[in-house]
């Protein structure tokens, strides 16, 4: 049984509700910033989820500036290499990653029609299939690039959320090392 879990309501159609609702009135950059710090956040749900608890309160993977998981990049890739996402959803990621990165590194501004966005979100599309072979999932969210992304992340979002409801934590460790005077040697936990 799953650990951290809240409670969803099933399907897709309800992070494009959130989205939606959520970033109507923001700009594209915070549509897009806030978009990948949800996806950021569920990452960090789904790892903290299968993973053994931190022994204090500050989980030294997650939590601090030089924290090994504390950026989405490194979260995605520690997703991938314990086999709870596919590579292409891992590229799909480090796509929105990339995305992200475009509007909150240019200081000028950034829109959904400039062309590096524009080629990450084709390459996204692409990569998920989505939404040309979801049109009911599409509807309702804003025509044009904009909508294409919510609606991408959004489908996203939902599919990492609901991998956290299906995860097995770890158990215990699986090695213990009990050093007594007649043997050094370590004894290893194994299941059953």
């Amino acid at each position: 049984m799953a650990r951290n879990k809240e409670p969803l309501r099933p399907g897709p159609v309800h992070w494009d509700e959130v989205l939606d609702k959520q970033f109507s009135d923001e700009s594209d950059r915070a549509c897009v910033i806030l978009a990948a710090a949800l996806l950021d956040s569920a990452l960090e749900t789904l790892l903290k989820t299968q993973l053994l608890p931190a022994s204090s309160g500050e989980d030294p993977l997650f939590d601090g500036p030089n924290a090994p998981l504390a950026s989405f990049s490194a979260r995605i890739e520690m997703a991938l290499r314990l086999g709870m996402i596919d590579s292409g959803f891992a590229r799909s990621l480090h796509l929105v990653r990339r995305i992200r990165n475009d509007f909150a590194h240019n200081v000028t501004g950034c829109t959904f029609a400039d062309s590096s966005v524009m080629g990450r979100l084709t390459e996204l599309r692409r990569a998920t299939g989505l939404p040309e072979h979801a049109p009911d999932i599409r509807r309702g969210l804003p025509a044009g690039p904009r909508g294409d992304f919510q609606m991408i992340v959004g489908w996203m979002q939902w599919a990492l959320r609901e991998l956290v409801e299906d995860i097995e934590p770890l158990e215990g460790p699986q090695l213990t090392v009990f050093i007594t005077e007649d043997d050094a040697s370590p004894t290893r936990n194994r299941k059953k």
